[in-house]
C-alpha cells in the first residue's frame, strides 16, 4: 500500500480522536482486526476454514487452554 494512502487513512481516522482513550480504543481495534484477518488468511490457506467455521472468532474458543 502506498505511503500516501496510509497517511490519508490515518488523517481521516484521527479526525474523530479527542482523547488518549480514543487513541487507545482505535489502536486496540486495529490490532484485533489485523490479527484476526491474518489468522483467517492463514487458516483459509491451510484449508482449515470450513462450512462450520468461517473465522478465527468461531474457532478461538476451541483453542483456549483448559
Amino acid at each position: 500500500m502506498a505511503e500516501a494512502t496510509i497517511k490519508g487513512m490515518a488523517a481521516e481516522l484521527a479526525k474523530g480522536l479527542k482523547t488518549p482513550k480514543d487513541l487507545n480504543q482505535i489502536t486496540a481495534a486495529f490490532k484485533k482486526f489485523m490479527i484476526e484477518t491474518a489468522v483467517n488468511t492463514e487458516l483459509s490457506d491451510l484449508g482449515l476454514l470450513t462450512a462450520s467455521f468461517h473465522s478465527v472468532e468461531q474457532i478461538s474458543p476451541l483453542l483456549a487452554p483448559v
